[in-house]
Parts: structure tokens; C-alpha cells; sequence
């Protein structure tokens, strides 16, 4: 497949994945199987990134690094509709670790600005 061809694929799979996480709005159910689709592209994406580094060179890190931050934003706009309908409790198990995390990732990206 070349690259043309791949490329245009990757918008088809892009735009069919919008076209069900719209239509699956609504439906606790749907939304659970649209993330996990989700988290399943970008296993794929992170597949095909390597098996075109290893054939055209490239900066594999510096990629998944993109595909992690990608990740993280949407989970964590996710926790805020969460937290917002007070669908998490406060003694949510595991809480107090995702506050550690969040404080440390928060001073890590202040220091990622400079």
C-alpha cells in the first residue's frame, strides 16, 4: 500500500470512528466500546509507526510521546464530565493516586514549557 493509499485509509478509519463516537453519545454501553476502539487504533497507529520507522527511519519516541499526550487529554476530559456529574465519588478508589499523578505530571509540564 503506499503512502497516498495508507493515508487516505487512516482518514476513512478516522472519520468512521468520529461518525461512532457521535452516534454512540448517550449510551454509557457505546461509550465503553468507542474508548476501548479507541485505545485499539492507536495500538494499531503505534504498530504502523513502527513498522514505518524501521523502514524509512524516523523519531518513534518523539511520536508515541504525541500519541500518549493525545490519549491523556481525552481520558482526563473524560474524569472532568465524570467528576462535573458526579459520576466519581470521593472515595473513589484510587483517587488520592490520581491526585499524586496530576500533581506531578502538572510540575512536569511546567518544566516541559521552558
Amino acid at each position: 500500500m503506499g503512502d497516498q493509499d495508507m493515508n487516505q485509509a487512516f482518514n476513512a478509519l478516522r472519520a468512521a470512528l468520529d461518525q461512532i463516537e457521535v452516534g454512540a453519545r448517550g449510551s454509557q454501553h457505546s461509550a465503553e466500546a468507542v474508548h476501548s476502539l479507541a485505545r485499539a487504533v492507536d495500538n494499531l497507529r503505534t504498530k504502523v509507526w513502527v513498522h514505518i520507522t524501521t523502514h524509512r527511519g524516523g523519531d518513534l519516541n518523539r511520536y508515541l510521546g504525541e500519541i500518549r499526550v493525545r490519549r491523556a487529554t481525552e481520558v482526563c476530559s473524560g474524569l472532568l464530565s465524570d467528576l462535573d456529574a458526579d459520576n466519581i465519588a470521593p472515595g473513589t478508589p484510587g483517587i488520592d493516586l490520581l491526585r499524586g499523578a496530576l500533581r506531578e505530571l502538572k510540575m512536569a509540564c511546567k518544566l516541559a514549557k521552558r
